[in-house]
């Protein structure tokens, strides 16, 4: 009997079919663009940190940067790529316990990912002068 049911056509109005062809439209814009950061390296400098990372699709690039309970800034790199850089430098940056990394990166049309944060630990340098 159920077979029977669903072997029957259907009428459906045009708009309901168009509502329903613009959900469909709707969510498949929505989860098809993902960003995607991946490959972080955070390479400590002298008195400072060179950050690199990858996005799937071309984005700018934001750092949130913290060392210890201080921020020391956001920074952000301009122009739309797939493959990013940044190094900062700071007097104290590797002389407080705990440092922290947040990478936000956006597409031109508004698409955003994050990663992070990202902890490391440090220990000043203790060794003396000779």
């Amino acid at each position: 009997m159920l077979g029977a049911f669903l072997a029957r056509p259907v009428r459906v109005s045009r708009t309901f079919a168009f509502s329903l062809l613009f959900l469909f439209l709707g969510v498949h814009h929505a989860t098809a663009s993902a960003l995607t950061i991946s490959n972080v390296v955070i390479t400590p400098i002298e008195h400072g940190l060179t950050i690199t990372w990858t996005t799937d699709e071309p984005a700018d690039g934001r750092l949130d940067v913290r060392s210890g309970f201080s921020s020391l800034g956001f920074f952000e790199n301009g122009g739309y790529r797939t493959d990013h850089s940044m190094t900062r430098t700071y007097p104290t940056i590797l002389e407080e316990n705990e440092s922290r990394v947040t990478i936000t990166s956006r597409t031109s049309s508004g698409i955003t990912a994050q990663a992070g944060p990202f902890i490391f630990y440090s220990s000043p340098d203790i060794t003396p002068p000779t």
